[in-house]
């Protein structure tokens, strides 16, 4: 157990770090800002949760330039997850929800949610009204996680 806090504490630190430096230039949210379809290609693997449902992106993403209530630095995001919406395989029980965020990191847009056990993050590069890159599932054991091609594409609000 010491030295999983260890370990927690080590890589927390660092991806504290990272995201410190990231660029949140007024400018940049607000050409960030704003509704995006949401497109999610083929997965490369089983979800090792054990729950792909909780996984799944929304059709439609809505990226609020309003400051995140508890992470500094990070912006507010709709809707939530299906999966923290309660719409969950039977069988499965819901943890309290992390509410959906985004941030500008270098050239790279990152929305995640999660209920603190499984989520999902969506990386994509910044520029245009069409924004690509790769869905990333999260389980809270570390290891291999499923990817699957994304693309978002700007939409009317």
């Amino acid at each position: 157990m010491t030295r999983f806090l260890a370990i927690s504490l080590v890589c927390g630190s660092a991806l504290a770090c990272l995201f410190r430096a990231t660029s949140r230039t007024p400018k940049a949210v607000a050409d960030v800002a704003g509704c995006y379809d949401v497109t999610v290609g083929t997965w490369s693997g089983p979800f090792p949760s054990g729950v792909p449902e909780a996984s799944q992106a929304p059709r439609t993403i809505r990226l609020l330039a309003k400051t995140h209530p508890q992470r500094p630095g990070y912006y507010r995001a709709e809707p939530e997850l299906p999966l923290l919406r309660g719409v969950v395989p039977s069988g499965y029980h819901a943890r309290p929800q992390f509410p959906p965020e985004w941030q500008i990191a270098n050239d790279t847009l990152i929305i995640g949610s999660s209920d603190g056990y499984v989520g999902l993050t969506l990386h994509t590069s910044i520029g245009g009204d069409t924004l690509r890159g790769y869905a990333r599932a999260g389980q809270h054991v570390m290891g291999p996680q499923p990817t699957a091609p994304a693309v978002l594409v700007r939409a009317h609000c």
